[in-house]
């Protein structure tokens, strides 16, 4: 019976399955110990698939860290990487990711290479950020080992909007390849503001959307239906996280 249940939940999270009372029998599951349904349950909160609450999120996602669970450990290390339900807390969040990068967990050894390149938590280690990215990408992350070559222009744009208010906060950054080259997508905080497209010098190339009429300035309108390859470079934690 719990296994059929944890199947429904399973898709219920994927956008495959949803029926009335999941939350419900994921809970009971996630009460009697089944970590994975503690994780995922966890993952619903997050997602505000059920009414998002971060704190209740933390909850389940510790029960089933401290059960050994990889993805409940990656994700609380997210928690409190971006002090989303906790308070914000670097050297916790490398605690977790390591728990779960020592498993294998690609998105942990991604995480954990990113704190290791940006100094959050640890003494900043360009050498053990490229072990733990060269790791992720065997697991899939493909181009992980860009993030030690984020343009530097890109690293003083997130800082800023890192020390401006939610408000003022575009949310996130995204990279593409466009017309055969990498380029830096950066969405505004409001809809009648233009979004900015970057080179990977940094030079402004466009607005591809945003402003008043929501086309941007009309010199690069094809780029939403022509970009490929997005990776999310950065988003702001006190957000919802962007869907890549």
């Amino acid at each position: 019976m719990w296994v059929k249940l944890i199947k429904w939940y399973r898709k219920a999270v994927k956008g495959v399955l949803w029926v009335p009372d999941d939350r419900t029998w994921f809970r009971k599951a996630g009460d009697q110990g089944f970590d994975y349904a503690q994780t995922d349950l966890g993952f619903l909160y997050v997602r505000g698939r059920v009414v998002r609450d971060n704190k209740e999120a933390v909850g389940w996602l510790r029960k089933a860290a401290d059960q050994g669970d990889a993805g409940a450990q990656n994700d609380l290390g997210e928690a409190y990487r971006d002090g989303a339900g906790v308070i914000q807390d670097y050297v916790q969040a490398v605690d977790l990711f390591r728990k779960a990068a020592d498993h294998g967990y690609g998105k942990a050894q991604y995480n954990l290479g990113r704190m290791y390149a940006e100094g959050h938590g640890v003494v900043k280690n360009e050498a053990q950020a490229a072990t733990w990215l060269r790791k992720a990408e065997e697991r899939g992350y493909a181009d992980a080992l860009e993030l030690l070559r984020t343009p530097p222009f890109l690293a003083k744009l997130t800082a800023r909007y890192k020390s401006a208010p939610p408000s003022a906060s575009p949310g996130a950054v995204w990279k593409y390849r466009y017309r055969g080259a990498t380029v830096y997508y950066v969405p505004e905080a409001c809809c009648d503001l233009m979004s900015n497209l970057y080179d990977a010098d940094g030079s402004l190339i466009c607005h591809p959307d945003g402003g008043i009429a929501g086309v941007g300035d009309g010199k690069c309108s094809e780029f939403l239906a022509e970009r490929k390859d997005g990776r999310t470079l950065w988003y702001d934690g006190r957000l919802l996280r962007p869907q890549e």
